[in-house]
């Protein structure tokens, strides 16, 4: 059902079940999940000191990886992203530093992410993209549309009076 899609994940189980409830239907959500084309919650089973073992890549550590993986040298990816050299050496050698949004999307942009790399590396700095958000949307649109110039970019958040990327 296309009306889930665009609803993040949680939200569109929450809307699911209360659906379920409206219409009186039997709650059998296994169907329902299929109907809808999103994936089922995962249940995390083992002990939590299991899952605590599983911990994913820092945003440091993924960001210093997907640089080594495309060949890029670190001054390439700073300069593109119009971020200064000392906010870039403080995300190299802090593993624990947590930037802002506005870094981390001129980082993807200029490491040229698609927009599920993109996300993953906003999530890793714990930071999401909003459908309520103007700034967010029409960063989702240039990097759908595989647009990563930051000056055509600044210029569409200029015009709609958000803040523009980089230092």
């Amino acid at each position: 059902n296309r009306r889930f899609r665009d609803m993040p994940e949680e939200e569109a189980y929450r809307y699911l079940e209360e659906e379920l409830i409206e219409r009186n239907a039997a709650p059998d959500l296994e169907a329902a999940y299929d109907e809808i084309s999103i994936p089922k919650p995962s249940i995390i089973s083992g002990s939590l000191d299991d899952v605590m073992l599983g911990v994913g890549e820092t945003f440091q550590q993924r960001l210093l990886h997907l640089i080594d993986e495309r060949g890029l040298k670190d001054v390439e990816v700073y300069k593109n992203a119009n971020i200064d050299r000392k906010l870039f050496s403080k995300i190299r050698c802090n593993d624990d530093y947590k930037p802002k949004k506005k870094t981390v999307v001129a980082l993807a942009l200029s490491l040229q992410l698609n927009l599920e790399e993109t996300k993953d590396l906003l999530a890793r700095a714990e930071i999401a993209l909003s459908p309520s958000n103007k700034f967010d949307l029409i960063i989702e649109y240039y990097i759908s549309n595989e647009v990563y110039d930051l000056y055509t970019i600044n210029m569409a958040l200029f015009k709609h009076n958000q803040q523009i990327l980089g230092e």
